[in-house]
Parts: structure tokens; sequence; C-alpha cells
């Protein structure tokens, strides 16, 4: 087990000549943890060179929503401003990071930037 640096990398040296498998298991807060499992085969090729090097690049997403209201009378379609909406999680929501942090209660309000306690107006 390693942690990356400030610069996002990790070195894990003085290994064996062997099969390992590389799977990341905690990833940032906002980020999704990759399942990918790396296969990493160090192999001696020849009876010169000490040491081996095998560079893997793992690269991770940070996902998010939109939700786009456009609010209009029904017989005019004239857009209709001071509508009130508010947003609830229908399920209960965990982080993605490897953490399974409870985000939001099913049924509790989502504030987000606009917001004051879930509530949003056109």
């Amino acid at each position: 087990k390693g942690k990356t640096d400030a610069n996002g990398k990790l070195v894990i040296d003085s290994l064996f000549m062997g099969k390992y498998e590389l799977k990341e298991t905690l990833t940032n807060k906002g980020y999704v943890l990759s399942e990918k499992v790396h296969q990493i085969n160090l192999e001696q090729k020849d009876l010169t060179t000490k040491e081996y090097v095998i560079t893997k690049n793992v690269t991770n997403i940070a996902p998010h929503g939109e939700i786009h209201v456009q609010k209009r009378d029904r017989d005019t379609l004239e857009d209709l401003s001071g509508v009130t909406f508010q947003l609830t999680a229908k399920e209960d929501i965990y982080s993605l990071d490897g953490r399974n942090t409870l985000l939001y209660k099913k049924g509790e309000a989502v504030s987000m930037d606009i917001s004051e306690n879930g509530y949003y107006v056109t």
C-alpha cells in the first residue's frame, strides 16, 4: 500500500522479480475510484540490467451532473420567473471515491451554491 505524492506519483521500490497486481483502493474526494486492476510483470531480461522500472499511468474522472429547468406557462409558453422548486435525494447517495461516504440521505434536501435548504427559484 502507498499514497501518491503532491505530484500524483508513487514509487514502490526494492521489489523482487515476479508478477504483481496494482489496484486503486482510495481516490480523492469528488473522483470515481478506478476498478481496473493493472498487471505488473517484473521479469529479468538479461544478466547485466540491475534495475527494471515499469511506469503505469492511471487516470480518474470527476463526474458531475446538472439539472436545467425551464418553467413556462402552458398556454402562452411565456417564461415564468420566481417559481420555486425543491431538489431532494430520491435515494441515499454515496461518494464514489472508495470511502462510501453518505452525501445525501433519501428525502434530504440537496443544497448547492445558489440554494438555501434545497430550494431553487427560476
